[in-house]
């Protein structure tokens, strides 16, 4: 008996069936949402093995969704999908950076969380299954994308913001001074991660202590935002 079990597991081994033994691990590092802008949503992310793995993983799918909540399940829409036909072997990455049109996805208007997951299809059996998706948000939609807490109808002050991306650092142009304005940075949930006080035309914000990521930037006059605009820090 003990000849015929170990014959088994030999041919099962030799024909590849069982590849995917669970050694792999599948993990997204980061990730980021970009371009919020008309119908077109930008999200990259790094998909890695992580350190526990010990063996190669077999092809597999990402997939994007957009979501009410922060649970994956079978009511959230899948928007993408990618395949990694080749895996990926241990201590090996695979970045994506894509632009999604979501004008022809069907998509009610409402707020979403957006996650990016792993081996969709569960091809992939990893030593853990909830490292392997991330999520971002969350942002608002209405046939056009805008994230929620800036939902202005109109921008009352005319303001240029350089570069984008920004590093450690972004530029704001206005085109008069004034000291009774407020700059504001903000996570996507709205927390105020810093401010300043607005002095001159040409103001330098520094960013050095914000993580990487979405950013949002509101000018602010008597507590009420007169502009706002997004953008990725890298």
């Amino acid at each position: 008996m003990k000849n015929i079990i170990s014959t088994i597991a030999t041919l099962l081994f030799s024909s590849g069936a069982m590849i995917n033994a669970q050694c792999s691990d599948l993990t997204i590092k980061n990730g980021a949402i970009g371009d919020l802008s008309g119908q077109s949503l930008t999200v990259n992310a790094t998909i890695a093995q992580d350190a526990a793995a010990t063996c190669s993983a077999g092809s597999f799918k990402i997939g994007i969704y957009l979501s009410t909540d922060d649970i994956l399940d079978d009511s959230d829409k899948l928007v993408y999908e990618q395949d990694v036909s080749s895996g990926l072997a241990t201590n090996e990455e695979k970045s994506i950076n894509t632009t999604i049109d979501l004008s022809n996805k069907e998509i009610p208007a409402g707020n979403y969380i957006v996650i990016a997951k792993a081996d969709i299809e569960g091809t992939v059996e990893e030593i853990t299954e909830t490292n392997n998706r991330i999520l971002f948000g969350p942002f608002n939609y209405n046939g056009s994308l805008n994230v929620g807490i800036f939902e202005i109808t109109r921008e009352q002050i005319s303001v240029k913001a350089f570069p984008k991306p920004a590093t450690d650092h972004i530029n704001l142009q206005f085109e008069t001074s004034n000291n009774m304005q407020m700059i504001n940075v903000l996570d996507i949930t709205g927390r105020i991660l810093q401010t300043q006080r607005r002095k001159q035309n040409q103001e330098r914000i520094d960013l050095s202590s914000i993580p990487n990521g979405l950013v949002l930037i509101e000018v602010t006059e008597n507590s009420k935002t007169i502009w706002a605009d997004k953008f990725v820090k890298q």
